[in-house]
């Protein structure tokens, strides 16, 4: 007081001027301030998100957060995608390999011996039909053709035999084939009358004509134990 007690009025009003020029500037010094440093916080924020973002597009770094990321929970058990990935496709290829396996087998022993063996009953009925005239007609028989029919017999008689014998479970097959593949007692049935049948194609005379009824019953037994129609 004793320091402003000597000054005149206008002094004083330029002194209380001076006062609020200082605080406006200090406080404006102050909100410039703090506007630098949010501004410097801004930016730090803008740059590390910036970093983050050029880190992710990183191919490693791709790879390492997608791996770390996506899991998924099975069983209790954590799994990366990854590795789901190459669980499900060896499962796939291991599924494709074993069916292809079981495939090949079924066909290698089943499906091919039981086409084989339909082939040799085809057999039997060509050879019937085809030397049927020798089978039945002892005037038509020569050394030569009664030699050719007699070989086709005995050829279609070993084949039932080993073409059935082949094929495994064949009862069991035979059972749910609904007549497609003849029992294999009738298959041996048939094998036993060709057999005796090759007998007497080379017959002739009065000999020849006395075995015509049994010829008949033999093909009628063949034909009926393996299931094929009569010859007109």
């Amino acid at each position: 007081m004793l320091a402003g007690a000597g000054l005149t009025p206008h002094s004083k009003r330029r002194l209380s001027l001076n006062a609020r020029e200082f605080k406006g500037g200090r406080h404006l010094h102050c909100r410039r301030a703090t506007a630098r440093r949010q501004a410097s916080g801004n930016g730090s924020n803008r740059a590390s998100l910036t970093f983050r973002r050029r880190r992710l597009m990183q191919p490693g770094a791709s790879a390492s957060v997608s791996s770390q990321t996506f899991c998924i929970r099975n069983s209790g058990v954590t799994v990366s995608e990854f590795e789901n990935i190459i669980w499900t496709s060896s499962v796939t290829i291991l599924g494709g390999v074993l069916v292809y396996v079981i495939g090949q087998l079924l066909s290698k022993f089943l499906i091919d011996p039981t086409q084989e063996l339909k082939k040799a009953i085809g057999e039997v009925r060509f050879n019937l039909a085809f030397h049927a005239p020798i089978i039945y007609s002892p005037i038509a028989r020569t050394p030569e053709r009664s030699d050719k029919a007699y070989e086709a017999l005995l050829k279609s008689a070993c084949e039932l035999l080993a073409k059935v014998d082949v094929i495994p479970f064949y009862r069991l097959l035979s059972r749910i084939s609904l007549g497609f593949l003849p029992p294999k007692k009738c298959i041996r049935e048939a094998a036993k009358q060709l057999r005796g049948l090759s007998t007497y194609v080379h017959e002739t005379g009065v000999k020849a004509d006395s075995h015509i009824d049994t010829i008949g019953k033999r093909v009628a037994i063949i034909e009926m134990c393996l299931n094929l129609a009569a010859l007109e």
